[in-house]
């Protein structure tokens, strides 16, 4: 029919080819798509049979993606090669090329290898770092300084009194009494007087003339600390100027040295000074003497170091004696 329609009809050249077209579809709707095996597996060999697959039938569902997918295919390849353009629109019964395919190389079972067993080695020997050991400290033994030697005072001099030995007389016979006149003991040395001293001998008291309390005298301070009036054991009125061990004790006016020694009276480790013919002045108590008699002294030369009382306490008791008699030291001593 299709031949007598061909014989009998008037055809233009575009109806020519619209129908050569039109054959072409209907033929690649019509014939399945071809399987070529490619390779035939032996017995002996084991092949993966690989099919060059051509073509693909749109079917109802299908889409671009999904074709790509089931043919392990580049969706943007399979549209290039079919000139698809977006949004990518396919149609039932549309032939969608898959171009080109490759072959797959036949499984061949690899060949085992020969196990080889590596020598059990033993274990490498482990590096221990040495341990540090911070150094242990050990502080300083703490030592204390030695304690101050506690100053104690010399002893009183015991001035041994004379003993007068009375003879034993025998008694005379009776027809013959003697006559006897026992001797006349001696005096014993009287001790250092301070009240009338003005050199190493004891010397009468001042007449009435000589009680007038002049040249003056320029005072000086023998050592700064705190003042106290007080009473010397001999009755006599002077200060107490407290400090420390040690201090410097200073001439408080230039003058001779008339008594430097252990002290007389109940004055310990004593220092007289001769200023004139009207005054001396006294410091006991001390420490160190640094001056011994006969010596001239100027005023505030460095005469003795501080030391302790009878009451343990470090001061220096200090005198000024007018014409032998004690007076009051601060009505002398600048304020």
């Amino acid at each position: 029919m299709l031949a007598r329609y061909l014989a009998f009809s008037w055809w233009h050249p575009w109806q020519l080819v619209s129908l050569i077209l039109m054959l072409l579809v209907l033929n690649s709707c019509t014939l399945p798509p071809q399987k070529k095996v490619l390779f035939t597996p032996s017995p002996s060999s084991t092949f993966i049979e690989t099919y060059a697959i051509t073509s693909h039938t749109v079917e109802r569902g299908d889409t671009l993606s999904k074709i790509a997918q089931q043919y392990d295919k580049s969706w943007r390849r399979l549209a290039k090669i079919n000139k698809l353009r977006p949004p990518y629109v396919i149609h039932p019964g549309q032939v969608i090329y898959l171009g080109k395919t490759y072959k797959e190389s036949p499984v061949v079972q690899p060949t085992p290898r020969p196990v080889v067993r590596k020598p059990i080695l033993p274990p490498a020997p482990t590096y221990q770092p040495p341990v540090y050991q911070p150094p242990v400290y050990q502080p300083p033994i703490y030592e204390p300084p030695p304690a101050e030697p506690v100053y104690t005072p010399p002893p009183k001099p015991v001035v041994e009194q004379p003993t007068v030995n009375t003879p034993i007389f025998e008694e005379p016979p009776k027809w013959t009494p003697p006559t006897y006149n026992p001797p006349n003991p001696a005096k014993p040395t009287r001790q250092l007087d301070l009240g009338g001293i003005y050199g190493n001998a004891v010397t009468p008291p001042p007449s009435h003339a000589q009680m007038t309390c002049s040249p003056a005298v320029n005072w000086k301070w023998p050592v700064y600390g705190k003042t106290e009036e007080t009473i010397a054991p001999t009755g006599n009125q002077g200060i107490n100027i407290y400090g420390a061990v040690g201090d410097t004790i200073k001439s408080a006016a230039a003058g001779s040295v008339i008594y430097s020694g252990y002290g007389v009276n109940g004055y310990y480790n004593l220092i007289i000074l001769r200023h004139n013919d009207a005054f001396i002045s006294i410091y006991a108590n001390n420490q160190t003497r640094l001056v011994n008699e006969g010596q001239y002294v100027r005023s505030g030369q460095t005469i003795a170091k501080m030391g302790f009382a009878s009451n343990q306490k470090p001061l220096l008791y200090f005198e000024i004696r007018c014409q032998g008699k004690a007076v009051d030291p601060l009505r002398y001593l600048p304020g």
